[in-house]
């Protein structure tokens, strides 16, 4: 079905700023135009209430965004008001939205438009500008930024759009970044500084002559070994020092698109330099992109310089509120020949979470000190040699209830005899919520007065230990008066589960190994009485154990979906044939409390049979005012009404079988019955018997025939596996040269009725009108005679009748000459009185059928007289021989003689 709606229609585009042309290639830091256009495409009503939202930026505050996902690099700058403004009708504006401190987005709302002026015409539109500002640090790329869909209300309907997308492309030099690998380090020693040059794959052309410079006296006395390196980026770039070294210059880079390099070189850090973070910072990257100056933004690293290294973990989190977790305070020291004494801090726990309590003594301590205090920890007269580390760890216990979430911990400065270090930093994990509970209703929309399957899983989100005594309930009442739980059909948690012939289920109990998941399954009835809706169901939160700690789970949603089914079927008035037609009614009835709309259903009878199709007129108003049905062999029915409480209606279509439709059962199925698009009943199906066509032979009987002599044709029309009659019989048959209609022909038929032709001496046989009755058979006669010699090949033209195309019938008629007759005396000269023997010979051996019937007289002349005795004789098959003794004559009649041979006849 293809409904075609009045959408808006929205383009965006990014112009050139000044010049307005399309697909410009910009810079980071350039201004870009995006002009937004929009179209109602409705000719006879205007748009009212347009809206759409164009998200700009991706949200990641990442560099460089991912170009697939439709945001350009947060952040952009997006100058207001619009040109013009404002921008799509009076009382309509745009603006800049938020969402969250990474999402930049622009918003029309109060969009109108007139109708288009004429038909044809793509309808009115607005275009408006505005100017948006591209981040310094944007990676080269193409970036493909599409809009949410555009929203309108076209005659009291809201009407979806497609979103807008378009590129914008930005030419850049390859972004650099920089690391110091191997801090903190301590004074006297070296440290590592790594360069990486990355090109982003989405470049439009190489990158050439890339350079930068990094100037090394951020750290007075620092100075770089192993210079230059050469080639660390393609053929002829390098890395060189000059200054003493302390400035480094990197150039002569190329890059392809994808293409990265990493180069690093050793610096030396004086001995003087005191504790403390040094911020590094390098040029920008310059470097030749089509032809043209790129540049990238600075890379920056701080390089740590310290004697001691203090950091903290609590290791095992997050936990369960009231277990207890191990705390561990590490001391590296880093200072090449000197050793830390006197090492003291604090760590006030209750400052990040009331509560939280260290359990003395330390479980570990290698650094020689003294731990007290249980809220607020204190670290005295501790050790640690030069290039040593040591670990302090004590337990300390999460509070029982506390909230979920995570608790940053800070120590105060670690001192030491090497000097004050900064503090060290952790975050506590606290997650008590470690049962996930779900729910579905799996078969879900169900009919009022039908059962449901409610579906629970729970899954133990501790990948380790076990939970137990899981509990919670679902109030089914509170979503759907008298929604019943009839029975458990699952139970995998063994829990506990009551409340069956009750609204309110109840679990206990239940269990799940770590990682694990287990299901209930519960059968509910749906109230007769329930209107056709969506309820909401959710349980209660979920509680239980695990390791002895209580933890929890949130409640669980799902939507149950009541519908009003209806009852859809189908039927065929019986079998027909191939040419016939047969009647298709529909049924359609609504059993339910209320009044049924918007029916729909598809039926494609070309699925059936090919060519099977509607003929003649469609019903109207077939299933309420206003309901139609449309289609040839694709059948739709919509806008069906159908009252409440047993509301039914009944329509037929007349379908054509095609003349190709060979015989058999065919299924016929509709798609799903739907009310406003949501499926009420299964499909409707029933079968289409199609009934075989009778069968047409023909016979000549007998097949072989001397010339001038007779034969009984017979035409056989067989519809005796056939249910039904088949009328209008009809065919013709043209007899082939030197075959005619007998004279006289004896034209006969058993067929019921009809009229048969067959002219004496014409070369055509035709029957019409006539019918056979299911089941039965019948014949069509009538005399044909061969005029001259040879095998006659005979081909009907087609029988058809109501039940189709039956096609020709063939047989074979030969005609031969007669068999040759001859008489001979011997001897052929006798006295008077003498006796001769006179035999009559019949020749047969040059014809492939039998002669029978054979018969002669011979009268002898005057003074010839059969002998006494006459000693008659025959070697032809049967027949009789009269000859009498002194009589003038000899006959014989009734014999015949074989294919292919002779006999004789004889007498004295």
């Amino acid at each position: 079905i293809l409904f075609v709606a009045p959408i808006p229609l929205l383009t965006k585009e990014f112009l050139e700023v000044g010049t307005l042309d399309p697909d410009p290639v910009i810079k980071p830091g350039d201004d870009v135009v995006l002009r937004f256009t929009i179209t109602n495409t409705s000719t006879t009503s205007g748009a009212t209430d347009i809206e759409f939202l164009d998200e700009l930026t991706d949200g990641s505050s990442s560099i460089p965004p991912d170009l697939t996902s439709g945001f350009l690099p947060f952040p952009v700058t997006v100058t207001l008001p619009p040109d013009p403004d404002p921008p799509c009708g009076t009382g309509s504006s745009l603006a800049l939205v938020s969402a969250g401190t990474d999402r930049v987005g622009l918003e029309l709302t109060g969009g109108s438009l007139d109708a288009a002026p004429g038909t044809g015409d793509t309808g009115a539109t607005c275009t408006f500008d505005v100017t948006v500002t591209i981040p310094t640090d944007m990676a080269a790329g193409t970036y493909t930024n599409t809009t949410e869909e555009i929203t309108a209300t076209v005659d009291d309907a809201t009407h979806t759009g497609l979103p807008a997308s378009d590129t914008l492309t930005v030419i850049a030099a390859p972004s650099l970044s920089k690391a110091f690998t191997d801090d903190p380090v301590g004074p006297g020693d070296t440290v590592t500084l790594e360069f990486t040059l990355t090109y982003s794959p989405d470049a439009s052309g190489d990158a050439t002559a890339i350079t930068f410079t990094d100037d090394l006296t951020f750290l007075a006395s620092l100075t770089a070994t192993g210079l230059p390196v050469n080639e660390p980026c393609g053929t002829g770039s390098s890395l060189t020092g000059s200054a003493g070294d302390t400035l480094l210059t990197f150039a002569g880079g190329t890059l392809e698109p994808g293409e990265s390099c990493t180069f690093s070189v050793t610096l030396n850090v004086p001995a003087g330099a005191a504790s403390d973070s040094y911020t590094n910072t390098t040029s920008t990257v310059v470097a030749t992109v089509e032809g043209e100056l790129a540049t990238s933004m600075a890379g920056s690293d701080n390089l740590i310089v310290a004697d001691l290294v203090f950091t903290k973990e609590f290791v095992g989190d997050p936990v369960i509120a009231g277990e207890t977790l191990t705390l561990r305070f590490s001391i590296e020291n880093i200072h090449p020949t000197e050793d830390a004494t006197n090492i003291t801090f604090t760590d006030n726990l209750n400052a990040v979470l009331s509560g939280l309590t260290a359990t003395l003594p330390a479980s570990s301590d290698n650094c020689g000190g003294t731990l007290s205090g249980t809220s607020s920890l204190t670290y005295t007269g501790g050790s640690v040699l030069s290039g040593q580390t040591c670990t302090i760890e004590v337990k300390v216990l999460v509070p029982l209830g506390t909230a979920d979430g995570t608790y940053n911990n800070m120590t105060n400065n670690l001192s030491t005899s090497l000097g004050t270090i900064d503090p060290a930093v952790d975050t506590l994990a606290v997650n008590s919520n470690l049962i996930e509970l779900t729910k579905s209703f799996t078969d879900a929309p169900v009919a009022p007065g039908d059962t449901v399957t409610l579906e629970l899983t729970l899954t133990n989100l501790d990948a380790d230990r076990a939970a137990s005594a899981i509990a919670f309930t679902d109030d089914l009442g509170a979503t759907l008066t008298d929604l019943t739980f009839d029975s458990v059909l699952l139970n995998t948690c063994g829990a506990t589960v009551t409340g069956i012939n009750t609204t309110l289920i109840t679990v206990a109990n239940a269990s799940i190994s770590g990682g694990a998941s287990c299901t209930i399954q519960a059968s509910l009835s749906v109230p007769a009485a329930a209107a056709a809706d969506t309820y909401t169901n959710t349980t209660s939160g979920v509680t239980g154990t695990i390791g002895g700690f209580s933890v929890s789970g949130d409640a669980a949603s799902d939507n149950l979906e009541v519908i009003q089914l209806l009852e859809f079927s189908k039927s065929f008035d019986g079998p027909t044939a191939a040419t016939n037609t047969a009647i298709l009614t529909f049924t359609i009835t609504n059993p339910g409390l209320d009044a049924a709309t918007g029916i729909t259903f598809l039926d494609n009878l070309d699925d059936v049979i090919t060519g099977l199709q509607v003929t003649g007129s469609l019903p109207t108003d077939p299933c309420g005012s206003g309901s139609t049905v449309s289609g040839t062999s694709l059948l739709l029915f919509s806008g069906g009404e159908l009252s409440a409480m047993g509301g039914t209606c009944s329509f037929y279509v007349t379908v054509q079988v095609p003349s190709s439709a060979s015989a058999g059962t065919y299924t016929n199925t509709t798609s799903d019955l739907s009310q406003n698009g949501l499926k009420v009943a299964e499909p409707a199906t029933a079968d289409l018997q199609i009934e075989p066509k009778p069968t047409f032979a023909k016979v000549f009987t007998p097949d072989g025939i001397g010339q001038g002599l007779t034969s009984a044709l017979t035409f056989t029309i067989d519809n005796s596996t056939s249910a039904i009659n088949a009328t209008a019989l009809d065919f013709s048959d043209s007899l082939p040269t030197g075959v005619v209609v007998a004279t006289p022909a004896n034209a006969s038929t058993t067929c019921s009725g009809g009229t048969i032709t067959a002219v004496a001496g014409s070369g055509v046989i035709s029957y019409s009108g006539g019918s056979v009755s299911a089941g039965a058979n019948c014949t069509v006669k009538a005399n044909v005679t061969g005029s001259s010699v040879g095998s006659h090949f005979n081909t009907t033209g087609d029988l058809t009748s109501s039940s189709g195309n039956s096609g020709t019938a063939s047989d074979t008629l030969t005609v031969v000459s007669p068999p040759s007759f001859s008489k001979a005396f011997a001897p052929s000269a006798i006295p008077g009185g003498g006796t001769s023997t006179l035999t009559f010979t019949i020749n047969n051996s040059n014809n492939t059928f039998s002669a029978t019937s054979l018969d002669f007289s011979d009268t002898l002349p005057t003074g010839v007289v059969v002998a006494t005795p006459a000693n008659a004789s025959t070697t032809c098959t049967g027949g009789t021989v009269t000859a009498t003794n002194g009589s003038g004559s000899i006959s014989y009649t009734g014999g015949s003689v074989g294919a292919s041979s002779s006999c004789t006849v004889q007498a004295d």
